[in-house]
């Protein structure tokens, strides 16, 4: 179970964090972000993703996440290992 509390409206720290996000997961398509609640700009001749594009894309995502979902400890003690079952951090 997850406690989740939300708010009636995003906070500007928050929509700068989402849109960090949206970005690490847009640049794999060689698009841009178009700003805040705005989507993306498609890349010239974008087409669908291909399965590549939505793995690097998604990896990058990770990435971005990991380092604010977890803590120091969680890393220290290499919990990524022992808890998620990952042999390591690219993993």
């Amino acid at each position: 179970m997850a406690p989740f509390c939300g708010s009636a409206k995003t906070s500007l720290h928050n929509q700068v964090f989402l849109e960090g996000v949206k970005t690490a997961l847009v640049a794999a398509k060689g698009a841009a972000s178009a700003g805040i609640c705005n989507g993306y700009t498609k890349a010239k001749g974008s087409a669908e993703w291909t399965d590549e594009e939505r793995e690097v894309g998604l990896k990058a995502l990770g990435r971005v996440y990991a380092g604010w979902g977890f803590s120091q400890a969680f890393y220290r003690e290499k919990l990524y290992e022992s808890v998620l079952g990952f042999k390591d951090l690219d993993t």
